[in-house]
């Protein structure tokens, strides 16, 4: 369980940084559509991954929408706008289920730690109730226990 928590907080921390780096692009886009519209030259000289081994140069001009990736296989075009709007909710969907997993490890780290104590409790009054029994076999008040023969 405290693996699963831990893998689940890892995938959500990575979330968040990607959802981060993906609102700090569409500001980037803003930033270069705004100097487009004042009459600058709002293009971006961009390199990107074509293939494993295969970078290439590209200018991407101005633009209001943007594609985003929702899930595996779904690629959604947003206004600018809308797509922070998206991100905004994912990033707080994210950030809530990183609280609430963190919460969760804490809970589990306090049963976990009870659970040891009521272990070592358990232990200690078996090595008691094993002393009394010798000490009593030893003053000759018990029999001491005979093993069973086969």
């Amino acid at each position: 369980m405290e693996h699963s928590l831990l893998g689940q907080k890892d995938t959500l921390r990575a979330k968040t940084v990607a959802i981060k780096e993906t609102m700090s692009a569409l500001e980037m886009l803003k930033k270069h559509r705004d100097i487009a519209k004042e009459g600058g030259d709002g293009d971006i000289q961009t390199h990107f991954q074509l293939a494993e081994t295969i970078h290439v140069q590209a200018t991407v001009p101005p633009t209001d929408t943007v594609c985003l990736w929702l899930a595996a296989d779904i690629l959604v075009e947003y206004s600018i706008q809308e797509a922070e709007d998206v991100l905004n909710k994912s990033l707080q969907v994210a950030n809530k289920n990183l609280e609430e997993a963190e919460a969760d490890m804490e809970w589990l780290r306090t049963q976990i730690t009870m659970t040891e104590v009521n272990i070592a409790r358990v232990h200690n009054y078996a090595v008691l109730k094993m002393q009394q029994r010798q000490a009593a076999a030893g003053a000759g008040k018990l029999p001491q226990p005979q093993p069973e023969s086969p």
